[in-house]
């Protein structure tokens, strides 16, 4: 057979001259046996039939069969290797009707196209299509209505006069008033201690006392006594208390010498309220002794 119509027996695609295997299914490639003219004789020449006809058996000779050319398939795309066909090819062997590998006959029916499944997705995407054109067709067409009811001429609203907020007033926040009374009293004197001071010497201590009084009050005059020799003697004195004012100190001074081997001096200083409540501060006095002095013979 020649070389140039060398064919698939399975798939029916056109080999190229020194294949051995089909470019497109892989399937390998078997030559058909062509018979060629004298080749077989059903009968010698010089056999002689039961008959006595001596006439030999003449053989007419037989043109080799040649299949029609096939399109040449593409070639499979480099690197894939072998694809097995998607379906079952008319030219396999095995099926009623099929032509075998080495079979010579007529010419092999290409394969059963596609088309009907393309055509059906062909369809299914037509009709979409045509519905999402129908529905935006519908839409536009509302809309279209819609604004010319819009821009029909109507009743034109009156504007109406917009409320204005009225800043109002922010309420300041009052305090509350409490009663106006001491609530303690700070002692403090100086110096805090005698020690080290040779007695005799003349000295001079202040007593310092801080009112304390509940905030936020409204104000007023503390009274109270005070005294520097532990009770012994006392004074009176007035502290004038302003609104909201928390704290007042109170100064009083004591005068004296320090005696020999311990003395009254200095003594103990205390203060006591009288108005607007009772209130005593504690008793406080430097601390420690004077250093007695050697008369010099």
């Amino acid at each position: 057979m020649s070389s140039q119509y060398r064919i698939c027996h399975n798939c029916g695609a056109s080999l190229a001259p020194g294949e051995t295997r089909c470019p497109r299914c892989g399937a390998q490639y078997v030559e058909p046996i062509v018979q060629k003219p004298g080749e077989f004789e059903p009968f010698p020449p010089d056999q002689v039939n039961a008959s006595g006809q001596t006439e030999p058996y003449e053989v007419q000779p037989q043109q080799p069969v040649v299949l029609p050319p096939q399109q040449q398939s593409p070639y499979p795309p480099q690197g894939q290797g072998y694809v097995p066909p998607s379906s079952a090819s008319p030219y396999a062997a095995g099926g009623y009707g099929q032509q075998v590998p080495g079979q010579v006959g007529g010419p092999p029916q290409p394969p059963e196209s596609d088309t009907p499944q393309g055509l059906s997705t062909s369809l299914i995407i037509g009709l979409v299509v045509a519905a999402v054109l129908l529905l935006l067709l519908v839409g536009g067409l509302f809309y279209i209505l819609g604004q010319r009811n819009n821009a029909s001429p109507g009743l034109t609203p009156t504007p109406g006069v917009t409320p204005t907020a009225t800043p109002g007033t922010t309420p300041t926040a009052t305090p509350t008033t409490v009663s106006f009374q001491v609530t303690t009293i700070d002692m403090a004197v100086s110096p805090l201690s005698i020690t080290g001071m040779s007695c005799g010497t003349q000295l001079n201590v202040t007593y310092t006392a801080t009112f304390n009084v509940l905030p936020n009050g409204p104000g007023g005059a503390v009274q109270f006594t005070y005294t520097t020799d532990g009770g012994h003697t006392s004074k009176t004195g007035v502290k004038q208390i302003s609104p909201g004012q928390t704290s007042i100190q109170f100064q009083f001074p004591a005068s004296g010498t320090l005696p020999p081997n311990g003395g009254a001096f200095p003594g103990s200083g205390q203060v006591t309220t009288t108005s607007p409540n009772v209130v005593s501060s504690q008793v406080i006095t430097p601390s420690g002794a004077c250093t007695p002095v050697t008369p010099t013979p």
